[in-house]
């Protein structure tokens, strides 16, 4: 007898939870919002990033005494790009290839099992000795600690560097 009131109480939930779910999205569609307010923002044009990114090429080389010894890691996805492009605004500054690395911190990560049931590895390639180097850890987001604790185990890894100092990008700008 209990079985059967509890199917027929969950049973009129379901329906009532339906019901409430219809009524919603009848009343959403109905607002009839203009298409401008789905899409996004512009927040810097692309003379403005190159402009930003010039800025901070300026500030890690000055902050780094120049650029002898000096190299940039971009951390694995979105760090290396950013990376890639502050080295092109160094060699307009005075004309020296500043080196970058790739690092992947997949497997340094402390909170990897909650991160992924599985881990998927991309490949650090940082084709330079990072022995009395001064490095810069370049990445989008560096929100947490976790992030800068596992590339500086994985930097550790391959060597001891002299300094090592990071670079993210923020919702708007940069900072060194």
């Amino acid at each position: 007898m209990l079985k059967n009131a509890a199917a027929i109480v969950a049973r009129r939930n379901s329906v009532r939870g339906k019901k409430k779910v219809l009524a919603t999205m009848s009343r959403v569609a109905s607002l009839n919002l203009p298409e401008e307010s789905t899409t996004k923002s512009q927040l810097m044009s692309a003379p403005e990033i190159d402009r930003t990114l010039l800025r901070l090429a300026h500030e890690i080389v000055e902050k780094s005494g120049g650029t002898k010894n000096l190299a940039l890691i971009g951390i694995v996805r979105r760090g290396v790009p950013l990376a890639q492009r502050i080295t092109q605004a160094m060699r307009g500054i005075d004309g020296v290839d500043v080196p970058v690395g790739v690092l992947d911190i997949t497997l340094y990560r402390d909170d990897l099992s909650k991160v992924a049931p599985q881990a998927v590895l991309r490949s650090s390639n940082i084709p330079f000795g990072v022995d009395n180097m001064d490095l810069v850890l370049v990445d989008d987001v560096l929100y947490t600690v976790r992030t800068v604790r596992a590339a500086m185990n994985g930097l550790f890894d391959l060597g001891r560097p002299k300094r090592v100092s990071l670079c993210r990008s923020r919702r708007v700008g940069f900072d060194f």
